[in-house]
């Protein structure tokens, strides 16, 4: 498990999550996906105060996963635009 620091931006209300290894960021927007993360962590958003340091237990950076992509859905196969149109 790598570890991470994560912090809560109120000024912009994200999530930043900070790989210590290689450097890779991940920002959460959603309520929701912040209020899961912080939960891994025994965390409240309103408690989320400050940068705190620990393990990635929420799997963030898992080894051997693909960065995210924000158009991941339009790499599938049934969703490319490849195909001939007769």
């Amino acid at each position: 498990m790598s570890e991470i620091k994560f912090w809560y931006d109120e000024s912009i209300e994200r999530l930043i999550v900070l790989n210590l290894d290689n450097q890779k960021r991940v920002v959460y927007r959603s309520k929701k996906r912040i209020e899961k993360f912080l939960s891994t962590y025994d965390l409240a958003l309103s408690s989320c105060k400050g940068v705190f340091l620990d393990v990635d237990r929420a799997g963030v950076f898992k080894a051997g996963e693909r960065e995210f992509t924000p158009f991941k859905w339009f790499r599938r196969k049934e969703n490319t635009c490849s195909e001939s149109v007769e």
